[in-house]
């Protein structure tokens, strides 16, 4: 096996893990993988549109194509008419709960990566997202270097895989 090299910029991220900081080295992942997400992102005051804006507008630097909703009904609409390869999904969406909208994706048996990005930090509300079929769980406030290297980490879909490593 050997490892793809692509020439392009390199984008780094600073992650706080534990008491040691890692750098990681990444090549411009659009540019390979051409990912597309779908974020959605409730807000319910200027502040909470800011945030949710600054996450759209942070993914999108790093060179993510990204689709925004702010409602349950408007994100199943999206995820029925579009293939995402990712999915950050906040709980609280009105008009249908964050939490129905993953029931409703894993029932129609679509395995696209959602990552859980939510105010919501009990324990409860963490296991009923991983048991619910979400791959990863990220409580609000967050780092967008954090964001970034969860999105690394999430569950291989095949896009990721095969431009990884060519046998």
């Amino acid at each position: 096996m050997k490892a793809v090299s692509v020439k392009t910029n390199l984008i780094f991220v600073l992650c706080d893990v534990g008491r040691m900081y890692f750098r990681l080295f990444f090549d411009k992942i659009s540019s390979i993988f051409n990912l597309s997400f779908l974020l959605c992102e409730f807000y319910w005051s200027k502040t909470t549109k800011m945030i949710a804006e600054a996450v759209s507008n942070g993914l999108k630097t790093a060179r993510y194509a990204v689709d925004w909703v702010n409602n349950g009904n408007t994100a199943e609409q999206a995820l029925n008419s579009q293939q995402y390869d990712l999915v950050l999904l906040d709980l609280g969406l009105p008009g249908q709960d964050g939490l129905q909208v993953l029931k409703h994706l894993r029932q129609e048996k679509n395995n696209t990566p959602v990552l859980i990005v939510t105010a919501r930090d009990d324990l409860d509300s963490r296991l009923a997202g991983l048991d619910g079929g979400a791959d990863d769980y990220i409580i609000k406030p967050f780092d967008l270097s954090e964001l970034l290297a969860r999105i690394l980490c999430c569950p291989a879909s095949p896009k990721w895989t095969k431009h990884a490593i060519v046998k």
